[in-house]
Order: C-alpha cells, then structure tokens, then sequence
C-alpha cells in the first residue's frame, strides 16, 4: 500500500487540467468531444469526457489518476 496525501499541489492540479484539454482539443477522432473536465478529491483526480448528445452534454467516466507526493516525477 502506498502513502496516500492529504491532496495535490495546485500546481500540478493546473498543469494536469491544462494538459488533458489541450489533448482533447487536438483529438481531431473525437469530434464530439467537447472536453474532458478533472475533478479533484484528495490526492486523486477523476477524469470525465464531456460530449454532445442530441444538443445536450454528457458525461462519460474515464479514469482516476493518483497522485503519490514525488513533484519530481
């Protein structure tokens, strides 16, 4: 069982949202995929695709992401 924190740095919060937008901004795939918003509780974020559906958002879970206390990894 690993250490778990108390929550994320806000730095690396910001740079995990800025990076999966700009990832599902490029996703040319996808074109129904509006964005993919993260959520933080703790040290976890939980990542949802945002897409529209018959002109209204749905969201679809993808995957929770831990973060484990090393800034340098």
């Amino acid at each position: 069982m690993g250490d778990h924190h108390a929550g994320s740095p806000k730095r690396l919060k910001e740079e995990v949202d800025d990076t999966v937008d700009h990832h599902a901004f490029q996703l040319q795939s996808c074109p129904a995929l509006d964005q993919v918003d993260t959520r933080w509780r703790g040290s976890f974020g939980h990542l949802t695709a945002i897409v529209e559906e018959e002109s209204e958002d749905v969201r679809i879970p993808l995957y929770r992401i831990e973060y484990l206390g090393d800034d340098n990894a």
